[in-house]
Order: C-alpha cells, then sequence, then structure tokens
C-alpha cells in the first residue's frame, strides 16, 4: 500500500506541480526558468520541492479516491495507513520523492534526476561574435536613420541644415570659384560715355561727328546736321542686355491663428520652426492656389492646415477627396480641437 501512495504522489507532482498532504501540508513543485549569473555563467532552469502549511491544490484523498475507485472515507483510511507506515523519529518519508524532517524537504537523488535533466545547474557561456547579427543592427540603424532623414527632408525641416551641411564640406576651391560666379553675376556692367569725337574721313563725304549716348540697355549714337547734309541720319547701335538675376522672394509675413475649441482641420504639415511653415505655405499657395492654407499655434510649434470646418465627419469626408485626387494629400490628417 505504501508504495503505491508514494508512486500517486510523485505522479501528481510531476502532472500537476503540487499535492496537499493532510497533517503535513502541501508539497510544491516548483520550477525556475534560466538565470544569468554572470557574462560567462548561466543558472541553467531548475526544479525544487517545498513544503507550505498552507493548502492548495488537490488533497491526495481525492486522487485516492479516484485511482482506487472506493469512497473518500475508505481513501482517508488507506492515507491513514500510508502516513503511519511513512513517519519514523520525526522524519516523513515518501518513497522515490523526497524527506521531510523539521519542516525542510530534501529531494531524493531519484526524482530529481526526472525533474532536474542537467547533471550540473551551472552552465558556462562560450561568447560568440556574430558578425552577422551585427550587420543586421547596423543595417536597421541605417534604416531607421535614412528613414527619419527622408521625413525631415519632405516636412522642410532638414533643408536649412543640408544647405550649411554642404557649404561646411565642401572644397575651399570650389567655394571661391561661386563666390566668384555669383559676384560676377550680380556686379552691373557700366559703360563709360566715349566723349571722344570719332572722325570719318571718305572721299566726297563730310566731316561728321559722332557722340555715344547710353541710355539702359542700348547704346544709340546720334549725328549732328551740316550744311551738306540734305537729311538727318540716325545710327542706332544695339549693345547686349545685360542679364538679369531674379531675387528670391521675400517670405510674406503671414498671420498666426489660434485653433478654436470643437474645429477640426485637415493637417498638412507640423513644424519646429515658424520659417518652414511659412515655406509650407507659400508652397501651397503656388502648387493649390485654390486652396487656402493658414498657420495656426500648436503648442510650441507651428500647425499648417488647409481645410478647417466644426464637423469632424465633413472634414474628413474633404480629406478623403483630396487624397483621392492629388497624390501630395496623401500624408493630410484631421485634428480636432
Amino acid at each position: 500500500m505504501k508504495q503505491q501512495v508514494d508512486k500517486l504522489i510523485a505522479n501528481v507532482l510531476l502532472v500537476e506541480g503540487e499535492v496537499y498532504l493532510p497533517e503535513v501540508g502541501t508539497l510544491i513543485l516548483r520550477r525556475h526558468a534560466a538565470k544569468l549569473l554572470s557574462a560567462k555563467q548561466l543558472q541553467a532552469p531548475h526544479s525544487e520541492l517545498v513544503l507550505t502549511k498552507e493548502q492548495r491544490g488537490a488533497s491526495i484523498l481525492s486522487h485516492i479516491s479516484h485511482i482506487a475507485n472506493v469512497s473518500e472515507i475508505r481513501a482517508n483510511d488507506i492515507y491513514t495507513e500510508w502516513l503511519a507506515q511513512s513517519f519514523r523519529d520525526g522524519i516523513l518519508t515518501i518513497g522515490l520523492v523526497c524527506t521531510i524532517a523539521n519542516g525542510k524537504v530534501v529531494i531524493d537523488e531519484v526524482f530529481d534526476g526526472i525533474v532536474n535533466q542537467r547533471s550540473s545547474s551551472i552552465v558556462k557561456i562560450k561568447p560568440r561574435k556574430n558578425k552577422f547579427a551585427r550587420a543586421m543592427v547596423a543595417l536597421s540603424i541605417c534604416a531607421v536613420l535614412g528613414a527619419a532623414g527622408y521625413y525631415l527632408y519632405i516636412s522642410g525641416v532638414a533643408a536649412p541644415l543640408l544647405a550649411k551641411i554642404e557649404q561646411a564640406i565642401a572644397p575651399k576651391d570650389e567655394v571661391k570659384e561661386i563666390v566668384e560666379t555669383k559676384v560676377a553675376e550680380t556686379t552691373p556692367i557700366i559703360i563709360e560715355p566715349d566723349t571722344t569725337a570719332i572722325v570719318v574721313a571718305e572721299p566726297d563725304s563730310t566731316l561728321v561727328a559722332i557722340n555715344e549716348v547710353v541710355a539702359d540697355t542700348t547704346l544709340v549714337v546720334t549725328t549732328e546736321p551740316t550744311t551738306d547734309i540734305t537729311t538727318e541720319q540716325t545710327v542706332e547701335q544695339t549693345v547686349e542686355e545685360v542679364p538679369v538675376i531674379e531675387e528670391t522672394p521675400a517670405i510674406v509675413e503671414t498671420e498666426i491663428l489660434e485653433l478654436r475649441s470643437t474645429y477640426s482641420y485637415a493637417v498638412w504639415g507640423v513644424y519646429r520652426e515658424l520659417k518652414n511653415a511659412k515655406e509650407a505655405i507659400l508652397w501651397l499657395a503656388d502648387k493649390f492656389p485654390s486652396i487656402e492654407a493658414h498657420i495656426y499655434k500648436y503648442g510650441t510649434r507651428y500647425m499648417v492646415a488647409v481645410y478647417e470646418v466644426e464637423s469632424r465627419n465633413a472634414c474628413g469626408r474633404q480629406v478623403s477627396k483630396w487624397k483621392a485626387q492629388w497624390k501630395s494629400f496623401k500624408s493630410v490628417w484631421v485634428y480636432t480641437r
């Protein structure tokens, strides 16, 4: 009888992890996960038996009644007989499982070999350099940085920074050439009037004094009338026009509006710098003149919205219409105050 109950306790612990023994307590098979002790040592997963006075899990009496197909009263008699045979000199011995003395549980070697497969609970780690993993991590970081840079570029935030970087890394000769080219393009061409009279002597011709007069970009040469000249002569000489350099239009001062409560806005973008928000307004005015965009104060930033209305549904329908019509509006989203 004792061996059958010992085996039953072992099976219940392996399957359910705990079993209640009346007058003794609850035996619990506690499983511990792997634990890193140091860079070169790992505590392997292991199990241990502990005893608690609390009643947890199913009682061994119900298991005996079910396995032996007897009543609970008969199961209690079987358990009482087993307890009397197992308890000697203050030590409870559960065959092939453990011994219990003064609340301390000493696991049996056979049972320990079943629940703990490893001969040693401490595992040494041999670190290896995984070049493939490092390469994948580096590629992932580059991809994230590239995506972030692209987002900043299309939103207009990175453009001033990129210009400064390009100027900083440009070779000195190239910078000098660019500066000289700009100076040459922007320096006006001044034509000094020639006050010296040009004398032309030809057979049967009259002495003619020619004075050059410069007006704007056209050089006009006129002749003064003499007694031998019957008709007035005018000579015009065209001078090549000076190239006109178009100046970058200054950013128009745009009113910054306050967000209204309960209103919904079709947001084009949110910018940290006011200059970038104004540039977005100018770009929208050039590409989509039929759409009226405004700048709104959005906390410490500036929000550019292309549409505002009290109804969120109406705002959403308008945004969907624009997204279907223009690819540039794919990133427009709805914000409700």
